[in-house]
């Protein structure tokens, strides 16, 4: 898979957990126990794919999208406890440089600068939103 694909679905995921956080702690949808049991479903998933021949599934590309998707769930389970910009911003940085280390994405000095400046205007607007 292309590098270039591999860090804009990461950012994708990274930066809609931002948005989405807020609104479901607000609600009290989510929780510590909730984010547990979304990590064990996704290893549930990963047991059936590994067990099922489901024709026309590429299970590599499944299992990177679970992958990711895990990662940001676990992600999401610490930015419910971010108490301000600064714990966002690094937690943040570190799952994208996590899940993209895992899958071996090297990125440039001006990759990594848009990174930062992605996720940080990111939570400034996530919070902006918050207020509003």
């Amino acid at each position: 898979m292309n590098d270039l694909y591999i860090i804009i679905i990461v950012l994708a995921a990274v930066v809609a957990g931002l948005f989405v956080v807020p609104i479901l702690k607000k609600k009290n949808i989510i929780n510590k126990e909730t984010m547990e049991q979304v990590s064990d479903t996704f290893d549930f998933v990963r047991l059936v794919l590994d067990v099922v021949n489901v024709k026309g599934i590429d299970k590599n590309k499944t299992n990177f999208v679970l992958d990711i998707a895990d990662e940001v769930a676990t992600h999401v389970g610490k930015l419910y406890q971010a108490n301000d910009k600064q714990d966002k911003m690094t937690l943040s940085l570190e799952i994208t440089e996590s899940i993209l280390e895992k899958y071996g994405v090297k990125t440039s000095i001006q990759e990594q600068e848009l990174i930062k400046i992605l996720v940080e205007r990111s939570i400034e607007y996530a919070e902006k939103m918050k207020t509003e």
